[in-house]
């Protein structure tokens, strides 16, 4: 699932901040989140996986969506952004 986030000054600290809201109730939604990912070019999928990979851009997450230090990781996210484009 790819969604676009807006880059303000800065890109936001998602482990601290957690993910917005809209993101977190797409992600627990399963049917949304299976649709999202679908959409997904596999050439777009692999350019956010390198950049989240290389630029630390990996959110370990819990079963409800939410990036928590104590929590059991259930799912993985990978946030991707670059100077021409928005957050992915």
């Amino acid at each position: 699932m790819a969604i676009r986030l807006i880059k303000e000054r800065g890109f936001p600290n998602l482990a601290v901040n957690d993910l917005p809201k809209k993101v977190v109730e797409e992600l627990n939604s399963q049917q949304e989140a299976t649709n999202r990912a679908g959409q997904l070019s596999t050439l777009c999928f692999f350019k956010i996986l390198r950049n989240a990979l290389a630029h630390g851009g990996v959110l370990y997450l819990d079963e409800h969506g939410r990036s928590r230090p104590d929590a059991v990781v259930h799912r993985f996210a990978f946030v991707s952004t670059d100077k021409t484009r928005e957050a992915t």
